[in-house]
């Protein structure tokens, strides 16, 4: 490959479970039983009502087709890195979808709805589902709300729900400033950022660089090591606290950068995260894009 520099992934999940320790977890406080007031609908007619004869069970009921929720009584102030578990028991009837997730701040604007979501599609059949999450609160944030969120796709849907609580159950330390670990051969330059994992590819031959696209923080780098030829890195997902591995490659001598990443085969990653996001590039560069099934295309 003349004048040409390509990447390929290795998705490589292993079949060991990866997951989180979070030392001290006996000394954190105690789940919390969230209580609800409130309800909010795009468009359409909501509800939030006590369920008669069952103890601590709420029934938001929800008519036409737009997103609703339901918030928290309470605000929680938070600080970076602080680790927390949300459990939900929730049953629901109707087309559409409920799930719950908190809103972020930063003192000054929501940052995100519906972060640390686990949901719902559709009806239950009138069971109950236990719905957990786990979830970091990212730098800069510093208060959260707990919700219960959904979305109908048309007519009527209901979310019936109990025994909703919070507590926190660790913490990890983000520093304030990032370190860069570099990787390069005779052709290329890799230059690793240790907190988000990011890194940026420059061709020594002509000179251009490449780097994500969506630098949005998805992980955090908890341990790096590196050799001649690879940069070896174990990271937490930000949304789920759970562990994976990743090991990038550059063997001498070639233009390629080669990504492992490994972790538990049972964990479903959130549709929104990508551990290798896309790349950009300058008009008139030519890349080829990352692939998990073995083919490339520019």
């Amino acid at each position: 490959m003349k004048k040409t520099l390509a990447f390929f992934w290795v998705f490589q999940f292993a079949v060991f479970f990866l997951g989180a320790v979070f030392a001290g977890a006996e000394e954190w406080e105690s789940a919390e039983k969230l209580e609800f007031s409130r309800c909010w609908a795009r468009s359409g007619e909501i509800s939030l009502t006590p369920v008669e004869g069952e103890t601590d069970t709420q029934l938001l009921h929800f008519k036409g087709s737009a997103d609703f929720c339901s918030h928290s009584s309470r605000k929680w102030d938070v600080h970076s890195g602080e680790i927390y578990e949300m459990t939900c028991e929730m049953k629901t009837s109707g087309k559409g979808n409920a799930g719950i997730s908190v809103v972020l701040e930063n003192g000054k604007e929501t940052t995100d709805w519906t972060y640390g979501s686990s949901g719902i599609q559709n009806e239950t059949n009138g069971e109950f589902r236990t719905l957990t999450t786990r979830f970091i609160i990212p730098p800069g944030r510093t208060a959260m709300t707990p919700r219960v969120v959904g979305a109908a796709y048309s007519g009527e849907y209901a979310v019936c729900f109990r025994n909703y609580t919070l507590r926190k159950v660790g913490e990890i330390t983000i520093p304030e400033t990032a370190k860069e670990t570099v990787l390069e051969n005779e052709m290329l330059k890799v230059t690793f950022e240790n907190i988000g994992g990011t890194f940026c590819v420059l061709d020594k031959r002509s000179g251009r660089s490449w780097i994500p696209a969506d630098t949005a923080q998805t992980f955090y780098v908890q341990d790096v090591k590196i050799d001649a030829n690879s940069i070896e890195f174990t990271a937490l997902n930000a949304r789920t606290v759970k562990e994976f591995s990743g090991i990038l490659t550059l063997e001498a001598g070639k233009p390629e950068l080669c990504v492992t990443v490994s972790g538990d085969p049972q964990q479903e990653l959130p549709p929104r995260f990508r551990i290798l996001p896309h790349f950009r590039v300058k008009r008139r560069t030519a890349l080829f894009s990352p692939s998990t099934k073995g083919s490339l295309s520019p």
